[in-house]
């Protein structure tokens, strides 16, 4: 869970638009990829915020700053992956 933390100090301490390294384990395997960090989006919608009398720009949930969704047929088409490969992206 530290490692989590400095991860996250680490990020936020850097500006949107700044190009970083980053090391994944895939399968098993180290895999360094290159992103580009962006601001984070408000994780509540607008609607929610105004349903729970939050003002604008306060008290929003970020979250961690990663999306994630399954990976379909759909998307594995676009990306030219293989038909048996699951899991998320």
């Amino acid at each position: 869970m530290q490692e989590t933390s400095a991860l996250i100090r680490t990020i936020a301490s850097r500006e949107p638009g700044t190009r970083v390294l980053l090391q994944v384990v895939r399968d098993g395997r180290a895999q360094d990829v290159d992103v580009v960090l962006v601001e984070r989006p408000c994780a509540t919608p607008r609607a929610a915020r105004r349903r729970l009398r939050r003002p604008p720009g306060g008290g929003c949930d970020r979250g961690i700053g990663i999306s994630v969704q399954e990976l379909t047929r759909l998307i594995r088409t676009r990306w030219k992956l293989p038909a048996a490969l699951s899991g998320i992206m």
